[in-house]
């Protein structure tokens, strides 16, 4: 099985290694080849709408940017996986510059998934998803929030298979492994 990684934390930001560590060997203990990609790290441009991936150049952006070596890791990934601060409830600016990019390995056509229209993709959908993200206290408006948009994106990926993770500056280094593993298992990855 494959995986994506879109990182949105900072390196030197509160948990980034801790998650990285623990996510990633959990992943490599279920024989997931992963691949971690810090967008932090990336020169990823705002989708502008213009249409040209759905319907002047099927599958392919207009802009050259760093999200070209990100669209393959997406459409070859089985299970994808979100990290970032939480924003007002929401991804951060570059994870969410990511996402919206995402429109490139869809089909200018609709499908009915879950009772709504959808844009089905080109390749493969992620059977799972996973977000966590990083609150520096526990916030429950945020915690529901950051929860509602990220079961709307499992929805969006066809995802079969979903869970939202939050992490918050009460806990401590050694739950975080649990509290990722436990999400993993939860998804039902074997």
């Amino acid at each position: 099985m494959k995986g994506l990684i879109l990182n949105g934390l900072k390196k030197e930001g509160s948990f980034y290694h801790e998650i990285k560590d623990n996510l990633v060997k959990t992943l490599a203990d279920k024989n997931i080849k992963n691949n971690w990609i810090d967008l932090v790290e990336k020169y990823i441009e705002y989708c502008n709408g213009c249409g040209y991936c759905n319907m002047k150049n099927p599958g392919i952006c207009a802009k050259d940017d760093d999200m070209q070596e990100i669209f393959p890791l997406m459409a070859k990934s089985e299970i994808l996986i979100f990290v970032s601060p939480i924003s007002f409830g929401c991804y951060n600016s570059q994870l969410k510059k990511a996402i919206d990019r995402y429109s490139v390995l869809g089909l200018p056509t609709y499908s009915v998934y879950k009772g709504e229209l959808h844009h089905p993709t080109r390749y493969n959908n992620p059977s799972y998803f996973l977000s966590i993200g990083i609150l520096n206290q526990p916030n429950k408006d945020m915690e529901d929030t950051f929860k509602l948009v990220s079961n709307r994106n499992a929805v969006c990926f066809f995802s079969n298979e979903s869970e939202s993770l939050i992490i918050d500056g009460s806990i401590q280094d050694n739950e975080i492994k649990n509290k990722i593993s436990k999400s993993i298992k939860k998804l039902g990855v074997n």
